[in-house]
């Protein structure tokens, strides 16, 4: 009796707030503020809908995430780690000048598979980002699965988090 409420456990919750979106695994939690997310979209994936984020950084997402955390986010959804095996076994990889671009720890760095290969986990989930962005146009896909309400809802939600958070030049929320 137990087992079974574990077991539908979602591994990775949402969590949103007007400072950002935060991703509770079982290991701990990453965060995501709201001025990072450049676009938040719906795509339509093995005939059902999921959410798609677009991160302008990856510096504030990667940065302080343990090993542990990204191991649970890179495994999280089904989509993911489908996505991921398929492209790469067909040879799909990222322009470095994009990875370079997301995340500073990649600045100025020659070799960087062997660089994000050094960072263990977290490179691992940062290649994935990467793969992701550049096949889907998302860097983050979210199933109805790993959602507490209808995708469309999930997407609505979200961008009037992220328009409540910003901020013009006299103060004032929009």
């Amino acid at each position: 009796m137990f087992i079974i409420p574990c077991y539908f456990k979602r591994p990775v919750d949402l969590a949103l707030t007007f400072a950002g979106l935060e991703l509770h695994t079982r290991h701990g939690a990453a965060f995501i503020p709201w001025q990072d997310v450049s676009g938040i979209g719906l795509m339509l994936f093995a005939e059902d809908w999921c959410l798609g984020l677009i991160l302008s950084s990856y510096d504030n997402f990667l940065n302080n995430m343990t090993p542990e955390v990204a191991q649970d986010l890179k495994g999280s959804a089904m989509v993911r780690r489908v996505l991921w095996r398929r492209l790469l076994r067909i040879g799909m990889y990222w322009p470095a000048r994009k990875a370079r671009r997301l995340w500073s720890r990649l600045a100025r760095k020659r070799d960087l598979a062997a660089v994000l290969k050094g960072l263990g986990e977290v490179g691992d989930l940062a290649e994935l980002l990467l793969i992701s962005r550049e096949s889907s146009g998302y860097d983050l896909l979210f199933t109805r699965f790993d959602l507490d309400r209808p995708t469309r809802k999930m997407e609505a939600l979200m961008e009037s988090y992220r328009r409540s958070s910003v901020v013009n030049p006299l103060g004032v929320r929009p």
